[in-house]
């Protein structure tokens, strides 16, 4: 059951708006976090051979923490598993959260603003936004796949109910007869006997 819930067959033209569906967007929205994942991998990797510490380790090992956390969110919308997809939210909310604490702390420190200055913090601000704006659709995604299983399941059981109103008879005849022992025949000489037969 758990299997099922996990791998759902959702319909991926549903929340399409102009001819792109919702999971395409995501889709396009792990390309682009694995591309920026990439590009901080390298970074990272230059860091470290000019001085290798521990500053640059630990970002060296978030930069490959991040790309596994892509990589889960590309086969969670393959396989419209909701725990993958979760996995990338959660640690897309930490960084969010950790990268507006750096937004605050730039600003807190600046003696003076000047021009570039006000074009760094502009460009935080609107990656900011950017990153909610993505966390959100693929949230949305996430709704979109519970709702279609909820769905079926309360499909499941107005057939079922709708079964058993037509016919309660023959329901409970089904009910009672998966509920019996099957009767397993033994050999002895030429007598065959049935053994867990009913009474």
């Amino acid at each position: 059951m758990e299997a099922q819930s996990e791998n759902i067959a959702y319909d991926e033209t549903s929340g399409s708006s102009g001819g792109i569906s919702l999971v395409q967007i995501c889709y396009l929205i792990a390309i682009i976090d694995l591309a920026q994942s990439l590009y901080f991998l390298v970074q990272s990797i230059d860091d470290m051979g000019w001085n290798v510490g521990i500053y640059s380790i630990v970002v060296f090992l978030g930069s490959i923490f991040w790309i596994i956390m892509v990589i889960l969110l590309l086969i969670g919308l393959w396989k419209h598993r909701l725990r993958l997809i979760s996995c990338w939210l959660i640690f897309s909310i930490i960084g969010i959260i950790a990268d507006i604490f750096i937004f605050i702390w730039t600003i807190s420190v600046s003696d003076y603003v000047d021009w570039p200055q006000i074009i760094q913090f502009t460009l935080l601000y609107l990656g900011i936004v950017l990153e909610w704006l993505c966390i959100y659709i693929v949230y949305r995604y996430c709704l979109s796949i519970v709702r279609v299983q909820f769905d079926e399941g309360s499909s499941n059981k107005k057939k079922w109910f709708s079964y058993s109103r037509k016919d309660p008879q023959k329901t409970q005849n089904t009910i009672r007869e998966s509920q019996e022992p099957v009767a397993k025949p033994e050999h002895k000489g030429d007598t065959i006997i049935y053994i867990g037969a009913p009474k």
